[in-house]
């Protein structure tokens, strides 16, 4: 007896667990397909300028060591750099306004730790904070001659985690954004 009450209460929770998760489906209003769709594109477009086999196959190995090879390479690759942190830029602050992360309101987890710029996280008010912050970490990175992308998307992957704005429906990004990172270590270790 104990043991059908047992596996009646597992069925309740697995139950009750998958409509938790459907629930966080239809909540998220943020498009994830379509970003992560961008990003894999930037990822792919970007990753043909750092590896030598693209120089070696199909432009010939004099083309490689040539200061025009070289600085076209690097041109296009800070290009499609550019797009992917312009894109991980879009896909934040979409997240962010489109309440993409996780709340208590809506029976998911709640998240009430974390400093930001001295708020903590959880009201609109503090979302907002974070926002122009990421809004003015994007317009600043505008400026620089060399931008370095890979701190500045950096610094809005840690605040998504913090925030649990990443989960299953983002694991596509998550892993583009990894991927991009190591990329970008790839590139700098060729300088």
């Amino acid at each position: 007896m104990k043991t059908i009450v047992k596996l009646t209460l597992a069925l309740i929770i697995v139950f009750v667990s998958s409509c938790t998760n459907n629930e966080m489906t239809d909540n998220l209003n943020v498009d994830v397909k379509k970003y992560d769709n961008l990003l894999a594109t930037d990822y792919a477009n970007a990753s043909k300028y750092v590896s030598p086999a693209r120089f070696q196959n199909t432009i010939g190995e004099n083309y490689k060591t040539s200061s025009t090879g070289v600085l076209e390479n690097d041109k296009m690759f800070h290009h499609h750099d550019s797009l992917f942190s312009q894109h991980f830029y879009e896909f934040a602050i979409d997240m962010m306004k489109n309440k993409g992360f996780i709340n208590g309101m809506s029976g998911m987890m709640n998240y009430n730790g974390g400093m930001m710029n001295g708020y903590t996280m959880g009201s609109n008010e503090d979302m907002n904070h974070m926002i122009e912050y990421m809004e003015s970490t994007h317009a600043d990175i505008k400026t620089h001659q060399h931008p370095n992308y890979s701190n500045h998307d950096s610094l809005m992957y840690v605040q998504m985690r913090n925030r649990h704005m990443m989960s299953y429906h983002t694991l596509g990004i998550e892993n583009t954004y990894n991927k991009m990172q190591q990329l970008r270590k790839d590139h700098q270790n060729k300088h």
